[in-house]
């Protein structure tokens, strides 16, 4: 499946994690933009449209949740569809923010893939 949608914002702290998903973003046909900084990933936001974003929660300087209310904060990014990789466990809630969906660390590849067609199946990451 090849795309023409905007790419996929993947932010992560671990090297290792950060190529995965973007091999795994990448052989379910659609674009990422990697970064292991969270500051970086707000200035690309800054200057460029993107269908989702995953992020990581625990990182330095913003943490997930700081980056994601940033990033809603610029243009073209309000309802942007989120999707949360976290080692720690975290309920699937009700969020205040549409779109928002959780994937605890480890997770399965059938995991992400349900995750990644969810996010992307939403009409604001068209």
């Amino acid at each position: 499946m090849t795309t023409t949608l905007d790419p996929i914002l993947v932010v992560d702290d671990n090297p290792e994690l950060l190529d995965l998903i973007q091999i795994l973003i990448s052989n379910a046909g659609y674009q990422a933009v990697t970064t292991q900084h969270s500051t970086q990933a707000l200035e690309l936001a800054k200057t460029r449209h993107f269908s989702a974003l995953f992020t990581d929660l625990v990182m330095p300087v913003l943490d997930g949740h700081a980056l994601i209310q940033a990033i809603r904060q610029t243009d073209g990014h309000h309802n942007l569809p989120v999707v949360v990789l976290s080692g720690i466990a975290i309920a699937e809630q009700k969020s205040s923010q549409p779109w928002i969906h959780h994937l605890q660390k480890p997770f399965s590849l059938a995991q992400f893939n349900a995750a990644l067609g969810q996010v992307m199946a939403t009409p604001q990451a068209r």
